[in-house]
């Protein structure tokens, strides 16, 4: 199942993607969300969540260690070569129920102590020198390289990725806190008449089709949107 797409005619886009168990009146809307973007691309998705019942969003707790790592990213916006924007949706004020099953401020940096010391100071420095590329050199096409996401078989963290500890930390992890929430809410809800979205980052998305599969609930309508063009737009103004 493809969750983020790359091509030359129609830039990078992101399958939302709409799930339904037989039987069920619940249906959960999937949003791969890419932390980089153009604006129209979260005004889209904002738009819809307003249709939703219950949110289910990502967003670790605020640390040191967070915004160490979030840096590689979030520095890049108001860079010119790129012309794109850090991702800016204001869920609390969609005025929609939501929870946030991530990991917490002190759960982040007690697993990043967990790192070895050597990894942890080459992650350090790394961020910098990615962040100075990338604002001099980086181009759209660079960032949309890494972006592909396809669902290939179970989902399984030992055996899709070679892990590291910190993907185990930043990625694994956090995909276990959610696989829980989305468990809870199909026990607690599943006979209800409601419409779950689950915004989450697209490198999530394996883990979460992967525990809705296993219960039951089946894709039954999708929708592109755009995240970015290739090609930045021209500017008209010399």
């Amino acid at each position: 199942m493809q969750f983020i797409e790359v091509t030359e005619l129609c830039g990078v886009r992101s399958a939302v993607i709409t799930f339904r168990r037989p039987g069920s009146a619940l249906r959960f809307v999937v949003y791969p969300m890419i932390h980089l973007g153009e604006p129209r691309f979260y005004a889209q998705v904002e738009q819809r969540l307003y249709a939703h019942d219950l949110l289910v969003v990502e967003g670790v707790g605020d640390s040191p260690t967070t915004r160490a790592l979030t840096a590689a990213y979030r520095r890049l916006e108001g860079s010119s070569r790129l012309a794109l924007v850090v991702q800016r949706i204001d869920l609390r004020a969609v005025g929609v129920p939501l929870i946030n099953p991530d990991m917490t401020a002190d759960a982040v940096e007690e697993g990043w102590r967990r790192i070895p010391f050597h990894e942890r100071v080459l992650v350090r420095l790394l961020i910098p020198v990615y962040i100075i590329q990338m604002r001099l050199f980086g181009t759209r096409r660079v960032i949309a390289r890494h972006l592909a996401r396809e669902e290939q078989g179970e989902y399984d963290p030992a055996l899709t990725d070679q892990s590291t500890p910190l993907r185990e930390l930043m990625l694994h992890e956090r995909d276990r806190l959610l696989i829980r929430a989305l468990h809870s809410i199909h026990q607690e809800r599943c006979a209800e008449h409601i419409l779950v979205g689950v915004i989450y980052g697209a490198g999530h998305m394996h883990a979460v089709v992967d525990a809705l599969w296993n219960l039951g609930y089946r894709p039954c309508d999708a929708e592109w949107l755009t995240v970015f063009d290739i090609d930045p737009p021209v500017s008209l103004n010399g």
